[in-house]
């Protein structure tokens, strides 16, 4: 099961020992991504300090009041999508998108306090939050840190910056973390080798694929596979 796209990027986690009480209602938004580009860009670089936070525990405790004003919004929404309004249409269904998503990170940021100022977010923000995305997208196939430089048109060393300042982390770290998410999530699949694995995920070679995981996890992808299966791992 995958996080939900709040943000331009959907992290590969696996929701485990969930315990729901009560009745449950569940949307599900999916969004053509130039279209969702459009519709975040505007204040993608003021989220960027919460992005990985948000990525990586993506469930969010709303009060009464948070869960009324964003079920409005999502009626509101969802109600724009099934209308016959062929003029106007897309701009109306952005701009209930936008402001969904603007009261969603607003209840985020209730809920803990910014370590950057507004000047800093602004000089760090949009090559954060654009690394993240690349990132996401790109960490199967792109493994070097030069590549995402390259995009982005920064040096090895501002990128380092932005992504320890923002996230505490270097970006080499939040690439090997994405790509390991990545192999943990193909390993569990009985139908794929761990010589699949490793090409799907474009390592030279099965051997290379194994010293990442091994350095990155503490075990060959070989005995993760079988703890898995044994259900030694969850």
């Amino acid at each position: 099961m995958l996080a939900p796209a709040y943000i331009d990027f959907v992290l590969p986690n696996r929701w485990e020992n969930i315990e729901l009480k009560g009745e449950v209602e569940v949307y599900l938004m999916a969004a053509e991504t130039g279209f969702f580009h459009e519709v975040t860009s505007k204040f993608r670089t003021r989220i960027s300090e919460r992005m990985m936070a948000f990525a990586q525990s993506p469930f969010i405790l709303f009060s009464s009041e948070d869960a009324v004003r964003m079920e409005s919004l999502v009626s509101a929404l969802f109600s724009s999508m099934t209308e016959r309004i062929d003029v106007f249409r897309r701009e109306l269904v952005q701009s209930l998108m936008c402001a969904f998503l603007c009261e969603l990170w607003n209840v985020v940021f209730r809920q803990c306090r910014s370590v950057l100022q507004p000047a800093e977010l602004y000089k760090w923000g949009d090559s954060g939050g654009h690394f993240l995305h690349l990132a996401h997208v790109h960490c199967r196939e792109h493994h070097e840190v030069k590549w995402y430089c390259e995009q982005l048109g920064i040096s090895a060393n501002t990128l380092t910056a932005v992504t320890k300042r923002l996230y505490g982390k270097t970006a080499r770290m939040i690439i090997d973390e994405l790509l390991l998410e990545e192999a943990k999530l193909a390993l569990r699949n009985p139908d794929y080798s761990i010589q699949s694995v490793s090409d799907q995920l474009f390592f030279s070679d099965q051997s290379a694929f194994g010293k990442f995981f091994k350095r990155c996890y503490g075990i060959s992808p070989a005995l993760y596979r079988r703890q898995i299966f044994q259900g030694e791992i969850k």
